[in-house]
């Protein structure tokens, strides 16, 4: 049993470094075709709303994540604060690397067992949703 729990640590580490490393990939060809000119006629006006932008991802990541638990405690589902930020984060990976989000769910539902998936997959969309909404 012990050898099956740490077979199943060491894949799910490697998946988990695949992923961080697609992301990667995918940043560095978004950026790398960009050439100097397309910087220059962005234009940067005003770089401190850029600097204010860039603050407010913290704060925003932060009510994500509140989100996601309050997710996980409507299903009733227990789950100590390192698996719930596991599941986030792995969410959050998989959903830049999958196109409109949809690893968003693929991430996050492979911590849990199979009885609360159909769920936290419903609450996630409805919740998606009200954050759509709130933000119109």
């Amino acid at each position: 049993m012990v050898k099956t729990s740490k077979n199943r640590r060491n894949v799910f580490f490697s998946l988990k470094l695949l992923l961080a490393g697609a992301v990667g990939c995918t940043i560095y060809s978004q950026f790398s075709d960009v050439n100097s000119a397309d910087w220059d006629a962005f234009g940067l006006k005003k770089p401190i709303l850029l600097a204010l932008a860039v603050l407010l991802v913290a704060p925003n990541m932060g009510l994500a994540y509140r989100k996601w638990y309050i997710i996980l405690k409507a299903n009733r589902i227990h789950s100590d604060r390192r698996l719930a930020i596991h599941s986030f984060f792995a969410g959050l990976v998989t959903g830049v690397v999958t196109p409109n989000m949809a690893g968003n769910f693929l991430g996050r539902m492979i911590y849990y067992p199979r009885k609360f998936r159909v769920s936290l997959v419903v609450l996630t969309i409805v919740g998606n949703y009200g954050q759509f909404l709130a933000s119109i």
